[in-house]
């Protein structure tokens, strides 16, 4: 099955950190990555690798990955208190689909 622009495939249990780039500086803040299951909100820290680049990682631990497909969120928290949440592809200045994971079952 091919991934739709808004669809990131990962594997269940992976935990090789996965980039985020964001096109302004990002110092100071607070990134974390939300996934909504039907039963719960798993919150997945991203620490920065460069935040004055915008650079960040989601930090995922064994069991925050489960098969499926789930809506995502990318919320960062600024210096000044001000929150700011991506949970759409936007293209073109138009608000597009909402962002998800696609979770293949781990098979090794």
């Amino acid at each position: 099955m091919a991934l739709k622009p808004h669809q990131i495939g990962l594997v269940e249990n992976d935990t090789k950190p996965l980039q985020l780039d964001f096109q302004d500086d990002r110092t100071g803040c607070t990134v974390k990555l939300h996934i909504k299951y039907p039963d719960e909100v798993v919150v997945v820290d991203c620490p920065a690798i460069d935040a004055a680049a915008g650079t960040f990682y989601c930090d995922f631990s064994v069991g925050d990955l489960r098969p499926g497909t789930y809506k995502y969120e990318i919320q960062t928290t600024y210096p000044s208190g001000e929150i700011e949440t991506c949970n759409r592809l936007n293209v073109g200045g138009k608000k597009g689909a909402l962002l998800e994971f696609v979770i293949d079952e781990e098979i090794a």
